[in-house]
């Protein structure tokens, strides 16, 4: 709202003509109601038009005026009279409308002019001005003068000012409800539409018009928002974050469960009239669209100092163990002093306590988060700390809507707090969380830049805070160097972060070379490899907890950095895939596991009772995930550009060394392929070892599990034409894994029930295929003669040895015998289709690869891969196999058909 021109000389007009002009040429909306600088323009100069005032009358331009001008004196003695008569009819409808004015600018007016009439400037005109001429440009068609546009005004490409819109005077209700509001007729008082609902009418316009889901509910929501018309609140006094503990009785979150409730109730609803089914790949979802409006309002309004305080534990509980990012003591007491208050806090730690607070509502068992019906029969954080075999994916739906307007409140308490442009510790771990909770959130939709701008400015302010003149935007921060902030894990986590989001979105890196030397001397400094090798092998266990870690991670985020410079960057993109820069990749991968299996065994080998700190098993996990994250970042490089490449006729046409490049993408793309499902083989054996937990075994491990799965589906096993050391039993047992991990995994995030129905599905559909085959091999080894088909001499799972391995679905033709890879005998196959020195497939057994009982917690029933008949919807999209059962010697495939997750 503008201040009024009150110290504006507005000079009365006398006789002259150009006067009388020009003082419509500065004021040409005096009866413009709505805008409270016309108000006062209106009272101070007031319209000289001798005609009724037509608000919706056009303007024309300053030439047209000036034209207009003449015209009035040379017909100044010929229509003197009727001006005067005009003038007349003017001023008593002035007077007229002035009476139907609201009372607010009736008040205005007073305030601004006591002593002078609202048209006392009317009777100071002498009538003899002759009336205007019908224009084609806008003039009025009564014939008196047309509004001119003076030069404040803009004007369109074709000379003409633009036409001024008409205020909207909607009521906030009906505004909200997008119904017809006759606010502005009422003289003050409540629309109908407010009366009629019983609705508290309120006219404090938002600017920025929430955008709200068209639920049909909207008016209990208006009354949420502003009031019923009973009591004799405004809508405006609404309580601040800060209300206290009564505000946690279950009336006062009605509006907040409401939401939760509605949006389950829209998701079924749009499920049941059309929405794709579980077994269909879901539909790309547009970019990141928080919950605004209405909604975020509500749940802020409603989020009490209790729920607050809970969610703050809730995250040192679960998170703060695995990812020591935020400085907790320092925290923990600036949030006591606080009177555990987000909104109490300084700017700069508010800004972390709200992004603590979304990431907690990711994680949360609280009846208000995951909505109050059916929260008692809902599940708790220790049944996920024991794992149980749950499925928890329908907690992760149902936190959804808490979630994300969590998160929607904490990227406008971060803007309005100015985290992005004040630098502080505090600033720049809140927008390393948001960043990582941002992209996460954005996982599985469409492709978009969604907490970029969080990383860039956490660089910046990592810069800044490095820099001598530094001064914290917090007066109450004890000032560290950028190395030492959370005791070193800030600046480490914003390192390989950044390395592994430049090589998996093909970004440019936000710290540059000259930035780590300035921020940490372990940044810059590059390790020979007998440096490393001293440090990972080493007998003291200081420089196991210090230097060997540092050592590792710092060879692997330096290959990273390297790498997405040279394959991933936007000047790489422009030229041809560097292979060398793959391949050394991959070598500087293979020597990151040599180092980590030498650190293991070096750390097996010490006592650690007198280190009880120590964050072993931590660590593992990490390298070992890390791992798994640059094969995936390379392999999808590697599969984008043989995707798009391979495609382009006018290169192949044009250039004759093209097609031998798309062969090298081609050969690159099948190692990948291999690499990358032996990584994400060490991630599945890992959450095995530690039950599947990743809630709190490591959650951000899992951010790519979804990826993982999808490539595990993908990857052909031996039966079917791949590895020899990827059999179905093995392709069964990690893809069992990953389902498991998406199942805890589903306690935070909404969706992975969709992911884990399509991972069944496929299953049980290559389950089918690959009995059916085996039954047609074993008639045919049967009419062939062949050796026993349960002799298992030289083949892998119930194979025969050289049996067919083409595509799937196929047969060879009649009385074609393959030789064994490799050559003939129990052991035969070669070394180069076993890079790994596996055992050969005639080794295989339940020893080496045990089978899980399927009445235990962590086997599968045959149901659950639709393959034992039940109802399941899964098993009703293939016919059962045709022609007699298996045999006796096809007990063990038969047996493997059934295992899998719980």
């Amino acid at each position: 709202m503008l201040p009024p021109l009150q110290g504006v000389h507005h000079p009365h007009h006398t006789i002259s003509g150009s006067q009388h002009h020009e003082q419509h040429h500065r004021y040409p909306y005096g009866d413009n109601t709505s805008d409270p600088l016309v108000e006062d323009l209106a009272v101070a100069g007031g319209s000289s038009s001798t005609a009724p005032y037509d608000s919706h009358s056009a303007t024309i331009s300053s030439a047209d005026h000036r034209l207009q001008h003449q015209q009035q004196h040379q017909q100044h003695q010929q229509h003197q009279q009727h001006q005067q008569h005009q003038q007349h009819q003017q001023h008593q409808q002035h007077q007229q409308h002035q009476q139907q004015q609201q009372q607010q600018q009736q008040q205005h007016q007073q305030h601004q002019h006591p002593h002078q009439h609202p048209h006392q400037h009317l009777q100071q005109y002498p009538p003899h001005l002759p009336p205007m001429p019908s224009s084609p440009y806008g003039a009025r068609s009564d014939g008196s003068p047309s509004q001119a546009t003076s030069s404040e005004y803009k004007l369109r490409k074709d000379g003409l000012p633009k036409k001024k819109r008409k205020q909207l005077v909607a009521c906030d209700s009906c505004r909200l409800r997008r119904v017809k509001c006759d606010k502005a007729e009422m003289g003050g008082g409540d629309c109908s539409e407010c009366l009629k609902k019983h609705i508290k009418c309120t006219d404090a316009y938002v600017k920025s018009k929430p955008k709200v889901v068209r639920s049909g509910k909207l008016i209990q929501q208006a009354k949420k928002l502003y009031g019923n018309g009973e009591d004799g609140g405004s809508g405006d006094e609404r309580q601040p974050e800060a209300g206290g503990e009564e505000m946690e009785s279950n009336e006062d979150f009605d509006g907040l469960l409401y939401v939760a409730s509605n949006a389950i109730e829209t998701s079924a609803e749009s499920a049941a009239t059309g929405a794709p089914d579980h077994g269909s790949p879901p539909p790309t979802a547009p970019p990141l669209s928080l919950v605004t409006g209405p909604q975020s309002r509500i749940i802020s309004t409603h989020l009490g100092l209790a729920v607050q305080d809970h969610l703050v534990q809730t995250y040192y509980t679960v998170f703060q163990v695995q990812m020591h990012v935020v400085d907790w003591p320092v925290f923990q007491q600036t949030w006591d002093n606080a009177g555990r208050n987000a909104a109490a806090m300084s700017p700069t730690n508010e800004c972390l306590a709200v992004v603590i607070q979304a990431w907690a509502a990711r994680l949360s068992d609280h009846p208000v988060v995951l909505g109050q019906e059916g929260a008692l029969t809902l599940p708790t954080l220790n049944d996920v700390r024991h794992h149980n075999g749950r499925d928890f994916t329908d907690v992760g739906n149902r936190r959804e809507p808490f979630a994300r307007a969590m998160l929607d409140r904490a990227l406008q308490v971060c803007d309005e707090r100015g985290a992005l442009r004040k630098a502080s510790a505090a600033c720049c771990t809140a927008l390393l969380l948001l960043e990582f909770l941002m992209v996460w959130d954005n996982s599985g939709r469409a492709p978009s830049s969604a907490g970029r701008s969080m990383m860039v400015n956490c660089a910046e302010h990592l810069r800044f805070i490095n820099e001598p003149s530094y001064v914290s935007a917090d007066p109450d921060e004890v000032v560290v160097p950028s190395e030492l902030i959370s005791g070193g894990t800030l600046l480490w986590t914003m390192y390989t972060r950044d390395a592994l989001t430049a090589l998996m979105r093909s970004q440019t890196l936000c710290l540059t070379d000259e930035d780590l030397a300035g921020l940490s001397d372990l940044l810059a400094i590059r390790p020979h490899a007998s440096e490393i090798m001293a440090t990972v092998s080493s007998d003291n266990p200081q420089m196991l907890l210090g230097l060997a870690v540092v050592c590792v991670f710092r060879h692997l985020t330096n290959s990273i950095r390297k790498c997405a410079k040279a394959i991933a960057g936007p000047l790489a993109r422009r030229m041809r895939l560097n292979e060398a820069a793959v391949r050394e990749e991959w070598s500087d991968l293979d020597q990151s596991v040599r180092y980590t299996a030498i650190f293991k065994e070096s750390v097996n080998r010490m006592d650690w009772t007198s280190f009880p700190t120590a964050k072993a098993h931590a660590w593992f996990r990490d390298v070992t995930v890390m791992q798994a994250q640059i094969a995936l970042a390379v392999h999808s490089v590697v599969l984008e550009r043989w995707t798009l490449e391979s495609s382009d006729e006018r290169s192949l046409a044009r250039d004759p060394t093209y097609a031998g490049y798309v062969d090298m993408l081609h050969q690159l793309k099948c190692e990948s392929d291999e690499r990358l499902l032996t990584c994400i083989r060490e991630v599945t054996k890992y959450y095995r070892g530690v039950n599947h937990c990743v809630v709190f075994e490591g959650l951000l491990s899992g951010e790519f599990m979804k990826d993982y799965l999808k490539h595990l589906l993908r990857s052909p096993t031996w039966e079917e034409g791949g590895p020899a050391t990827w059999t179905w039993e093995d392709k069964q047992l990690h893809c069992d894994d990953a389902i498991k991990v998406l199942r805890n995994g589903g306690w935070c995030w909404s969706g992975y029930d969709v992911v884990i129905v399509d991972a069944m599905r496929h299953l049980a559909d290559e389950a089918a295929r690959i009995e059916q085959v085996q039954r047609r091999r074993t008639e045919s080894t049967a009419s062939n003669q062949g050796p026993p088909l349960g002799s298992n001499h030289g083949g892998a799972a119930g194979y025969p040895l050289g049996a067919w391995r083409g595509t799937p679905g196929t047969w060879p033709p009649s009385q074609q015998h393959f030789p064994a890879p490799g050559g003939a005998g129990a052991g035969g196959f070669s070394p180069a289709s076993n890079p790994a020195g596996l055992s050969s497939p005639s080794t295989f057994s339940s020893a080496a690869f045990p089978i899980p009982d399927p009445a235990s917690s962590a086997g599968t029933s045959l149901a659950a891969y639709g393959l034992a008949g039940s109802p399941n919807p899964i098993a009703m999209n293939f016919p059962p196999p045709s022609g007699p059962p298996p045999s006796a010697n096809n007990k063990k495939l038969a047996h493997l058909l059934g295992n899998g997750s719980d």
